[in-house]
This record gives C-alpha cells, structure tokens and sequence, in this order.
C-alpha cells in the first residue's frame, strides 16, 4: 500500500505515539495509521484487522489430540475462536499476542525446578528456593514477550545487587530487576494481612484492567505430607474464582488456586503487585 508522504511529514500528530497493546503505529496513509502485529495489521482508526487470525487452522484438533493443549485456550471448544478477527482471546489485559499467531498467558510456563544454580549468592538453589525469583522472571517474560531463563533473572540481579541476607528479593528488587530486562519503567508496591483482607484488594486490582497490574502472592505453604510450612511465592492470575484466586504455582507441585490443596489449607499473607509506567 502506497504512504503519502505529505501526510507522514505534516499530519503525523493525528496518529497516537503508541497503539493497541502498545505497538508502535507502523506506516501511514492519507486517512488511515496501521499497526504490524507480527502476522496481520491493525488499522487503528475503525479498529480493525485486516486479515483474520492466521491460527485459525491450529484450532481444529486432530484426532485423538487432547483439546486442552489446543492453542488459543481450547482451539475451536472456546467459542471466542469462532471470530477469526478476534485478538488475544478479546482479553488483552490479561493476555498477549506478541508475534500475532498465539494467545500467550501473561503468567509464563517456567518452574523453579528449571534451574539447580546457586540462587544469588547463598548457600541454596534456585529449585529449592527460587520461587520469588521464578515470579519476577515470569512477569518480564509476559511484559517484553522475551524468554528469559531463571539464570539470566539470577545473573542480572546479582550485577545489581538486588539480594538481600544472599539469596531474598524485595518486590523493589523484584520492579528493578524486571525493570532491567525489559527496559520498562516498573512500579511496585506491597500489601500485608490476613487471605479475606488481601481477597479484596486482589480482587480491587482485578476489576481495574487498565492498571494492569502484574501480582504475585506469598503463602504459607504445606509441604508434601502436610507436617511442616514454609513460605511459597506464586503468580496470581485476574480473573476471580469464587472465594479463590486462580495462581500459577512456581513449583511443579502445580497449586491451581489459594486456599490449599489436598495437603492443607495454605493462606496467602503477603500480596506483591508490579506495574509498567507508560511514559
């Protein structure tokens, strides 16, 4: 398609700086400014795609194939799919689409049992102990769509010395250190008290999807035979779940949700929650 170039030169303030999801408008023509998103192009002033989600074929399972590993949260069995001009599941506070073909969950698929390094410079490992770490490196993954390993997240914030007592990270360690991998200014802040309490404020962040707040929590965990406790960082997803919060165990014990699991009831008492500035 053919740009004007008067137009580029002179006009160039009716365009916004950044677009949808936070892409960078990519060319423009006499009435129209058009954002690449990888696979298609978004024209920004009617809001529309112009050409429908390449995953579209990915959708239909072959046979035998599990449903559930199907992209795009279920392939063709979430109905969102059946609007082939549709974009991160038409939820794209809570997901991403970075290189236009799937729909990523802004909580990343990585454990802190990915990486046996020594976790800052203590006497642990990141998969005995990295489960703050595991979140951080999480929520830069989701913010610049990168894939960055826990020893990089580990690297990093040993140059910066973000360690405390060795081998701890406070959620301004945590803000600076996804700060430094992403290049995004990161806010950050900390709530304390008991579940019901911070259920409310979690939920509070949940019902404000322009913040977009990234949120991890700390909960008194069981361990396996339920005999003893320990505290365990998760990520925690938006959407609320009844009286639970959905989470994304770091640890491949795979928790699902607050409250506990088979091994006994584990509360969250600590709510970490990070954000990009849009400058």
């Amino acid at each position: 398609m053919k740009t004007n170039d008067s137009f580029n030169s002179k006009n160039r303030n009716f365009a916004p700086c950044i677009a949808f999801s936070g892409e960078e408008p990519s060319f423009f023509t006499a009435s129209s400014v058009f954002s690449g998103y990888g696979a298609r192009y978004l024209e920004s002033r009617t809001g529309r795609w112009l050409s429908a989600d390449p995953a579209m074929g990915e959708y239909i399972p072959s046979p035998g194939q599990d449903s559930s590993k199907l992209p795009g949260l279920g392939g063709i069995y979430n109905t969102v799919n059946f609007h082939v001009y549709h974009y991160a599941g038409n939820n794209p506070v809570k997901y991403t689409d970075p290189d236009g073909d799937v729909i990523r969950k802004v909580t990343d698929n990585i454990h802190q049992q990915n990486s046996k390094e020594q976790l800052g410079t203590g006497s642990t490992t990141i998969d005995k102990e990295g489960c703050v770490l595991t979140t951080f490196v999480r929520i830069a993954n989701a913010i610049s769509t990168n894939k960055f390993t826990l020893e990089e997240g580990n690297d990093i914030a040993n140059k910066l010395n973000l360690y405390t007592n060795k081998d701890e990270l406070s959620h301004a360690a945590g803000a600076e250190l996804i700060s430094s991998l992403t290049g995004f200014k990161i806010s950050s802040g900390m709530f304390e008290g008991t579940e019901d309490e911070l259920m409310k404020k979690i939920k509070n962040m949940a019902e404000n999807p322009y913040e977009g707040f990234f949120v991890t929590g700390r909960i008194e965990a069981k361990s396996s035979d339920g005999k003893s406790t320990y505290g365990h960082q998760v990520n925690i997803n938006e959407k609320s779940n009844g009286n639970k919060q959905p989470i994304v165990d770091t640890s491949t014990r795979g928790r699902t949700s607050t409250g506990g699991d088979s091994n006994g009831k584990e509360p969250i008492y600590r709510v970490y929650w990070f954000k990009v500035e849009r400058e």
